[in-house]
């Protein structure tokens, strides 16, 4: 039986302590090599009403504890100015959940809210840094925020360190007293608002920032020689190009190695994310007696990230020899490129909408032989109307280029140019009967076309209750479909070697029915 635990019923139920030392021990074993974790992926793009769609998702794994968790997060951000500093902030509607697994038996344990969860794990992940980093005579602590991050890394500390007074500072004056009371009388210690982040950092032997702006809220000459600093904000590989923030890169590398015997390190040359059989890449080839094999990816980026004119620019490269592991999935390899993406957004109603948003955007791919793969531009525009109905649409044109991947590993193709286009619209997604339908279409110079057209009826009887259902009808020719390769000596101009293709002509019609249903036990 998968247990299901809202947030109401998760306060209160794991002392701080406790939790503390549940992290140490992950903290542990992750050091030792035991426990392990994969880097978090987070996705952002703009939405309606002048926010962005945010996605998070985060694994791990602690076999110590024989247990494995996934936490996903689906919700709205936004950036607002409070107090002259810009903030994030997450509004209206948030789905976060915690999947728990038993690695024993395999099985799901537990669906739970992560809300309660998250904000305990990182205030007992402080405590764990503040238990091994801060002076053992600590006694006054400043804390640089008043809201519910701040509330667990203030039990954190006082779990670990016997502190006397702790001051307080956040912009609102009326949230910094409230949390005082509030807190003083929970923990049993004193706790005093202050009018600045100057003064609630100076003489204090601890310093945690737990606040959601995106700018600095500590400057080093505050500090006094010796204190022990927590910061929960994420930033670190951000550089701002101005003073108003506006501009900034920020950029990633990694590198790998990999070796083993010559037959392993042999299937990674053939798999399919490199093919260093490929008789006509002059920049790679297939070394039978390789043990080893090594490459590098990264990626650097320019955004605006303020403002209703947006910019995104990048450049990135993944080396031939470059492999994610269990890190991740890494569809190819042996490519490079870059991209820019001009955005307008509206965000002031008029007449007929709510709000409007479009966007072009130029890219390009290549190999590590200078091979162009892709060349394209694309577009698409967007408009939520007064009603809460919206419309999108879009396309894109792509350019004759190469493909060094179609043959499997044979000689590089030419890949035809053609173009992609989409409209889709739906009613009002609050009311308890909402339509969306959308059609798309894509077409190729050499002959290759694809029609599809669905809809989606969805039916909301209560909040706990979704159901979904809508045909859709797919059509499409395919000219040239890769069915294999045959070894033919005659065949020099294709290196001894015919790949044999065939057309594909498809006709699909499907009925997908879908129902969510929100489940609780009984409080």
């Amino acid at each position: 039986m998968v247990l299901v635990l809202k947030n109401q019923q998760i306060e209160g139920l794991v002392p701080m302590a406790e939790a503390i030392e549940v992290i140490e021990q992950a903290f542990r074993e992750l050091g030792q090599g035991i426990a392990k974790t994969a880097p978090r992926a987070r996705l952002r793009v703009p939405w309606k009403d002048g926010v962005q769609y945010f996605f998070n998702n985060i694994m791990g794994l602690v076999p110590g504890m024989k247990s494995m968790a996934l936490r996903i997060d689906s919700s709205f951000s936004k950036e607002v100015e409070v107090a002259g500093s810009r903030r994030r902030i997450y509004p209206g509607d948030y789905v976060g959940l915690v999947f728990l697994f038993d690695m024993d038996t395999c099985n799901l344990l537990a669906i739970m809210d992560d809300h309660v969860i998250s904000t305990m794990r990182v205030g007992a992940t402080s405590g764990v840094a503040t238990k091994y980093l801060a002076r053992k005579d600590a006694k006054v602590m400043g804390l640089l925020g008043s809201g519910e991050q701040a509330r667990t890394q203030l039990t954190a500390a006082l779990a670990v360190r016997p502190l006397k007074k702790i001051k307080v500072y956040s912009p609102t004056r009326q949230n910094r007293e409230r949390f005082s009371r509030q807190m003083g009388a929970q923990c049993g210690v004193e706790i005093a608002p202050v009018a600045s982040a100057a003064e609630a950092v100076r003489g204090s032997d601890i310093v945690t920032a737990a606040t959601n702006t995106v700018e600095p809220v500590i400057e080093g000459r505050w500090l006094e020689a010796g204190a022990h600093v927590n910061s929960i904000v994420g930033g670190d590989g951000y550089w701002f190009l101005s003073d108003k923030r506006e501009w900034v890169v920020n950029g990633k590398l990694a590198v790998s190695r990999i070796s083993g015997s010559t037959a392993a390190i042999t299937r990674a040359q053939r798999a399919s994310q490199r093919y260093y059989q490929r008789p006509d890449a002059s920049h790679v080839s297939l070394d039978p007696n390789r043990k080893a094999l090594a490459g590098f990816a990264g990626r650097t980026n320019l955004n605006r990230n303020s403002g209703l004119w947006q910019v995104n620019a990048s450049l990135w490269g993944v080396s031939p020899g470059f492999e994610s592991n269990d890190l991740g999935f890494m569809g190819t390899s042996d490519r490079a490129g870059g991209h820019v993406v001009f955005l307008r957004r509206y965000v002031t109603p008029d007449r007929f909408t709510r709000s409007k948003t479009w966007w072009v955007a130029k890219s390009w791919t290549w190999n590590f032989n200078q091979q162009m793969q892709s060349d394209a531009v694309q577009g698409q525009a967007s408009f939520t109307f007064l009603n809460y109905w919206y419309f999108n649409g879009g396309g894109n044109w792509f350019a004759r280029t190469q493909d060094d991947r179609q043959t499997r590993g044979g000689p590089s193709m030419v890949s035809p140019s053609g173009n992609f286009w989409n409209l889709n619209g739906g009613t009002d997604s609050r009311r308890w009967l909402s339509l969306q339908g959308y059609v798309s279409g894509f077409s190729n110079e050499a002959g290759s076309w694809n029609r599809n057209v669905g809809m989606t009826v969805n039916l909301k009887p209560s909040p706990m209750l979704t159901i979904s259902t809508g045909p859709q009808l797919t059509r499409s020719l395919t000219i040239a479909q890769y069915v294999r390769t045959v070894a033919d000596a005659t065949a020099v101009d294709t290196y001894g070697e015919r790949d044999v293709f065939g057309s594909l002509d498809q006709t699909q019609l499907s009925m997908t029915t879908r129902v969510n249903a929100i489940l609780t036990p009984n409080s």
